[in-house]
């Protein structure tokens, strides 16, 4: 249905980040500043944030092991009416898990805040299903390896952490999506974010004693040792080589949370930067 709406009067245009419509050479965007130079293109933000969000749970590999295993949670526990039926009784009125799809972030935060919410139940639906001589040795065993990765402290930390980013990343998401939010809104709603964001960077020991006091028996899974060989060059005389404990805390710490922290706030501040050029260059 045609508007017939002038380009001439046109001054911003604004899409998802799909190639046939933000591509400056052929995509929409620059077929419309053939007619009119003086449109700029402004990406579309609601879709910008799912891809923040993309982009930081895909920056390091045990985060995406995680939402990996939340995939497998679902597909095992879908993959039979019986496994089904063992899983909403023992959640009873709680939120049954949900399916990840990657185009719609919303999609995760379900995910995320249904395992969450009945974190307890789903281990005890799994335990079950584990304990059931009925069952084929598959589907126990894969019961059996769920419950374990439950049961690891990053996973747990992983959840709580995922759970209160994604709640905030929706609540940004919905209110971009009213007919009649303004640009400067968007800009304020993504600095709030950026903020939410950096803080969390200083709170890893509060999600680790909130999770360690929800799980007392979780610990990190890679607790081993590992040996720090000296150098060939160094004399006998300095003694053998020192034997170190890995601090899986540490490196659980340094190696995926930050990572994840800083991903989400650098693509955050590029997202909002064309967005806050295009309200200059407009006053200006």
């Amino acid at each position: 249905m045609t508007k017939e709406i002038s380009l001439d009067d046109c001054r911003g245009q604004s899409y998802n980040n799909a190639s046939n419509m933000f591509g400056k050479y052929n995509g929409l965007q620059a077929k419309l500043k053939e007619r009119n130079p003086l449109i700029v293109y402004v990406p579309c933000a609601g879709h910008s944030l799912n891809l923040v969000g993309n982009l930081a749970a895909a920056c390091c590999e045990k985060s995406t092991s995680f939402f990996g295993f939340v995939q497998r949670l679902y597909s095992f526990f879908v993959g039979s009416t019986h496994r089904w039926t063992v899983l909403t009784t023992a959640l009873g009125p709680r939120l049954v898990v949900k399916r990840l799809i990657d185009t719609r972030w919303s999609a995760r935060r379900d995910a995320v805040h249904a395992l969450f919410e009945g974190y307890n139940e789903v281990k005890e639906a799994l335990n079950k299903l584990a304990d059931d001589r009925e069952q084929t040795t598959e589907t126990r065993l894969e019961a059996s390896t769920h419950c374990k990765t439950l049961d690891k402290l990053e996973t747990a930390i992983l959840l709580a952490f995922w759970h209160d980013i994604l709640n905030r990343f929706n609540e940004v998401s919905k209110a971009m999506q009213k007919s009649d939010v303004l640009l400067s809104t968007v800009v304020k709603l993504f600095q709030s974010l950026i903020c939410y964001v950096d803080d969390i960077r200083y709170h890893f020991t509060e999600y680790e004693s909130k999770t360690k006091s929800r799980l007392p028996d979780a610990d990190y899974s890679d607790t081993s040792c590992r040996v720090r060989k000296r150098s060939t060059r160094i004399s006998f005389f300095d003694g053998p080589a020192i034997e170190t404990a890995t601090d899986s805390r540490m490196n659980f710490k340094v190696s995926t949370f930050l990572p994840v922290v800083d991903s989400l706030k650098t693509e955050l501040e590029r997202v909002v930067r064309p967005i806050r050029r295009f309200m200059n260059a407009s006053v200006s």
